[in-house]
């Protein structure tokens, strides 16, 4: 007899991918690193005249925390390493500073754009070179 689907069932049955960093800590890294680039970019054009609040602004719209709390941390687009999920959400935010320096309105998904291939393409890169010289420590050995 087929019981009906529930979502207490379907709970249960949910397995946690172990290699899935809990977004949380990735959100953490990148906001600090963009009030701490905030802080320097007001520092940059106290000049300009542009207040530290306007430089961290972006942080408290819905655009922003769509893409913190949702994009960055999308398990298929982000490398397998947990400490190279931290270092690609600060380099996330280290070119976005450059992006806000230059008043890119859309700063956070271009430096997603430049930075999420790149760190894929060198994760690929270093697993082929490491399976590589694992078969060849390999051949060596027998």
């Amino acid at each position: 007899m087929n019981q009906p689907t529930t979502i207490t069932s379907k709970l249960k049955s949910f397995r946690y991918n172990k290699r899935y960093t809990p977004p949380l800590l990735i959100t953490v890294i990148l906001l600090g690193a963009h009030l701490s680039f905030g802080i320097l970019e007001s520092y940059g054009r106290l000049l300009t005249g542009d207040p530290f609040l306007a430089e961290i602004s972006p942080i408290t719209g819905p655009m922003y925390q769509l893409f913190v709390f949702f994009m960055i941390a999308d398990p298929k687009s982000t490398v397998k390493s947990k400490k190279g999920q931290y270092l690609v959400a600060f380099l996330i935010a280290f070119v976005e500073f450059f992006f806000r320096l230059e008043e890119a309105i859309y700063a956070p998904f271009y430096a997603l754009f430049v930075v999420g291939p790149i760190a894929l393409l060198v994760e690929m890169w270093w697993n082929s070179r490491t399976e590589k010289l694992a078969v060849e420590h390999h051949e060596n050995i027998t």
